[in-house]
């Protein structure tokens, strides 16, 4: 509105409400609003906190701020409670580059192509829950300093809302979560192995011959849901999979993949839980003989 002719406003006022309908926040018109629109004026909030607030108009934002200690793992929610459509969205110190996003009501849009590798690199990291109500974000603070999320109405309902930052709680890890601390595996050995909490990442090192076929077999115990990537020994993503047990029977609770890798070397497969899922699983990786191209 600000860019509209003062003689344009009111027919972009009744041509907006006829396609979208709702209130929506007109420079020229005031509204309540409980929290601020802008990380300058963000609300404070503390790990281990609960504020609540209202999205009080169509398009409004509401800014909030908290301190992170470096590899602090946190738990970023929002109870949108009776709203249809609205974002969380997580910012960097300077308050205005995008980290991490997490919608409700619209399909899943994320701030940045999700890469498993850069979790390693201690930056930011979605976890892929299942879209439900409450939108969250799993993150893992890649510096000490000020961060900024904010609840964003991208023109559904307005209405109130809880927001939580939780701490996650360090833990005692099986198997290393990056490549430096991959275990090495044996072609044919068979690993137990246990996803310990949401953000942990199993790195196992195995090496493959060019042009061989090979079996990655992937068994979930208590592991419901879990993904599994592929790297190069420089950290390049080779492949990625999704797999984990529903009632519906659209996945099976395992994952068993035949794999011929396009060069030698050694190879590094990295398993996590999808969703949120923790507990334990098995994973062997077999050569398969195959004689088709002789």
């Amino acid at each position: 509105m600000k860019h509209t002719p003062d003689d344009k406003k009111e027919a972009l006022r009744v041509l907006y409400r006829r396609l979208h309908g709702g209130a929506f926040a007109f420079d020229d018109v005031d509204f309540d609003d409980d929290h601020a629109d802008e990380a300058g004026l963000a609300t404070e909030i503390a790990v281990g906190a609960s504020v609540e607030g209202t999205l009080d108009y169509m398009f409004d934002f509401d800014y909030f701020t908290f301190q992170a200690e470096e590899d602090q793992k946190c738990l970023l929610s929002v109870d949108h409670r009776t709203l249809r459509v609205s974002n969380i969205m997580l910012y960097a110190p300077d308050g205005v580059t995008p980290l991490h996003s997490k919608s409700h009501g619209l399909p899943p849009r994320e701030a940045i192509p999700f890469n498993p590798h850069e979790f390693i690199d201690r930056n930011e990291w979605n976890s892929r829950i299942r879209e439900s109500s409450i939108p969250q974000i799993r993150w893992v603070a890649p510096g000490s300093g000020t961060y900024y999320l904010a609840v964003h109405n991208f023109g559904g309902k307005t209405g109130p809302y809880t927001i939580t930052i939780t701490a996650v709680a360090p833990i005692e890890d099986d198997y290393g979560d990056t490549i430096e601390t991959a275990t090495s595996i044996s072609l044919g050995q068979v690993v137990h192995a246990t996803v310990d909490d949401a953000f942990d990442f199993d790195y196992f090192m195995f090496r493959a011959t060019e042009g061989k076929n090979y079996r990655i077999l992937i068994t979930g115990g208590s592991l419901e849901y879990f993904r599994y990537h592929l790297y190069t020994a420089d950290g390049v993503p080779h492949d990625d999979w999704e797999y984990g047990y529903r009632s519906d029977g659209v996945w099976g609770h395992a994952a068993d993949t035949e794999w011929r890798p396009s060069i030698s070397g050694p190879f590094y497969l990295a398993i996590d839980g999808a969703y949120g899922s923790v507990g334990t699983y098995t994973v062997t990786i077999t050569a398969v003989d195959d004689d088709s191209d002789s």
